[in-house]
């Protein structure tokens, strides 16, 4: 297969793209790409995409993993507080900020030119309702109050890898200190987490309850809480009332696919 077949296959929308925006920092480039209705975030002009929104319906999750990162949604609390961090295309910041009541939405990301694009180009609300904070994901925790938010949304990437606080043993110690005692950390990964690898096993250092969930993108999903909690009763959670109907669905089978570490 020739470099270019490869591109295409990894990279499909690309030919039919054009770029609306480019923007360049101590990092690299963030563009943003428009093909038909959507618009893609891409790092460095790499084929990986960091994050894609369709113009006419942003509260859409595209991705599936992004999709899988809301399972506890079907946990035993709703949230009040959630943290996000790594804010890419705003998908996770715009649906919570929509669904769910919460007293409490922080964003945070490393790049001011991610939050620039979002804003001006992807719909990321912007209110008092959600705060979004321009620095590194493991500055905040490692500041932030003990139990302090109801659930951690961890997807850290750059144009090609994870960002290295997800292979941090003190990155995942803050985290359980920040978490109230029933709250959840979901970490998005994009390698098989087997016992040695590094976050899954200081994950387990930490925390009481750690599942792992394959998705077909080749995404890992890591989802940890300090309660104990077994496969079975996840199995068993009622949806929420107000949970749009195609995302209870992919909810149900996602957490069908749940494997329990410890």
């Amino acid at each position: 297969m020739s470099i270019k077949q490869t591109l295409g296959k990894l990279w499909p929308w690309k030919n039919q793209a054009h770029e609306i925006c480019r923007l360049r920092d101590e990092h690299g480039t963030v563009s943003l790409y428009e093909h038909g209705a959507f618009r893609t975030l891409v790092f460095d002009d790499s084929f990986y995409e960091q994050g894609r929104v369709h113009k006419h319906d942003p509260l859409h999750l595209e991705h599936e993993y992004i999709r899988a990162m809301l399972l506890p949604v079907l946990s035993r609390h709703t949230p009040e507080r959630v943290t996000i961090l790594g804010l890419g295309a705003g998908s996770l910041a715009r649906w919570l900020h929509h669904y769910v009541p919460l007293s409490q939405l922080t964003a945070v990301e490393l790049r001011a030119s991610v939050i620039r694009i979002a804003r001006e180009y992807l719909q990321l609300p912007h209110d008092e309702r959600l705060q979004v904070l321009n620095q590194p994901a493991a500055v905040y925790i490692e500041s932030a109050a003990p139990r302090s938010t109801d659930w951690i949304l961890c997807d850290l990437y750059h144009a090609f890898q994870s960002d290295d606080t997800q292979a941090s043993r003190d990155f995942y110690r803050n985290c359980r200190r920040v978490l109230t005692n029933d709250g959840w950390l979901v970490v998005n990964h994009n390698k098989l987490p087997v016992r040695a690898f590094p976050p899954l096993k200081f994950l387990c250092e930490q925390f009481e309850s750690v599942f792992t969930l394959n998705i077909d993108s080749s995404n890992w999903i890591l989802f940890a809480t300090p309660a104990n909690i077994t496969r079975n009763e996840i199995l068993a959670l009622p949806a929420p009332a107000w949970l749009p109907a195609t995302l209870a669905d992919d909810l149900s089978k996602f957490r069908q696919r749940l494997v329990k570490v410890v």
